[in-house]
């Protein structure tokens, strides 16, 4: 019993820093400031894209104490890391945990209220708060929390714009999120909310991408989080509002397409996302970057509001990288 309550206290920690850690967008008035991603995956089935499989070279230890460091990087294939393949190993009561959640396609019509699972950033504690379906498209669901203002006239401009400029234009360019992915449905889901954490204006979490069995606080959508406060402060521009989703986007796709990135690549792209979508360079980032160009590229800090010379780093190297190699 001492035994199982421990494994069981493992698992809930490891999945609190993986939710702790998912990518954010932190704000003050109109400055945006993204939070480092880390990424976790899935494992394949027939309805996961078919992932290519390393060339295994095996060594015996003995072999591999003799090779460099280098040397033992250059052979050894890093493991993926499996939120649930870890759940199904460590809490073998649990059985065989889905990839998918839903046998037929859920439907939502607007009106609709569903209880959602959100985090606080400075908290650090996930809390549950009911949503109301406020527009859909054909590609996303919008969500915001009962009883709080809203602008609906901006939010339903705003989801139509990522709709038929963000989406298309990033799938075109990085590849497909997982779709119909988790919960069996090809939309995705934008919940806006409050209580995400000062200075957050979004985040998405790839926790959400397993079945409650995995992560007991698991949406088990594809979705992302805007904090509504930070949208009602935008006075009347949009913009940033376009890059915020189009930022977590990326971060969706790249979960899928390319699981074990390094964070710098994945939040450089992230932000080269919105020139993507068209919404223009990320100038704020880049002159913070230019006022330290003693940056380490490949570096991240672990205080995210210190961290905007490495968004402009990131961002500038994968401009440069686009115009110099193409896409």
């Amino acid at each position: 019993m001492k035994s199982t309550r421990l494994v069981s206290l493992f698992i809930a920690v490891l999945l609190m820093a993986l939710l702790i850690g998912a990518c954010s967008v932190r704000w003050n008035g109109q400055t945006v400031r993204p939070a480092p991603h880390p990424t976790i995956v899935t494992g394949n089935s027939g309805l996961l894209r078919p992932a290519p499989m390393p060339t295994v070279i095996t060594l015996t230890t003995a072999e591999l104490v003799k090779l460099s460091t280098e040397e033992q990087i250059a052979v050894v294939v890093a493991p993926e890391r499996d939120l649930r393949e870890l759940a199904m190993r460590f809490m073998p009561e649990a059985g065989e945990i889905p990839l998918v959640v839903n046998e037929d396609v859920p439907e939502y019509e607007v009106g609709d209220r569903l209880e959602f699972w959100a985090h606080d950033m400075d908290a650090g504690q996930d809390f549950s708060i009911t949503a109301e379906l406020v527009h859909k498209t054909d590609v996303a669901y919008a969500w915001v929390e009962v009883d709080q203002p809203y602008d609906a006239e901006q939010l339903v401009a705003t989801i139509d714009r990522f709709s038929t400029i963000t989406y298309p234009a990033l799938r075109a360019y990085f590849g497909s999120e997982w779709n119909p992915g988790v919960d069996n449905d090809p939309r995705l889901h934008i919940l806006h909310a409050t209580g995400l954490g000062s200075y957050i204006a979004g985040y998405y979490s790839s926790s959400d991408e397993y079945s409650r069995i995995a992560q007991p606080t698991s949406n088990e959508k594809e979705m992302f989080y805007v904090e509504l406060d930070w949208v009602n402060s935008l006075s009347g521009s949009s913009l940033d509002y376009d890059t915020v989703l189009a930022h977590e986007f990326q971060h969706m796709i790249h979960w899928y397409t390319d699981m074990n990135e390094e964070t710098w690549v994945g939040e450089g792209l992230s932000e080269f996302a919105q020139d993507v979508a068209g919404y223009g360079p990320t100038n704020t980032f880049s002159r913070d970057f230019l006022r330290a160009p003693d940056t380490q590229l490949t570096s991240w800090g672990d205080d995210t509001a210190g961290n905007d010379p490495h968004y402009g780093a990131a961002y500038l190297f994968m401009v440069y990288f686009a115009q110099r190699f193409g896409s």
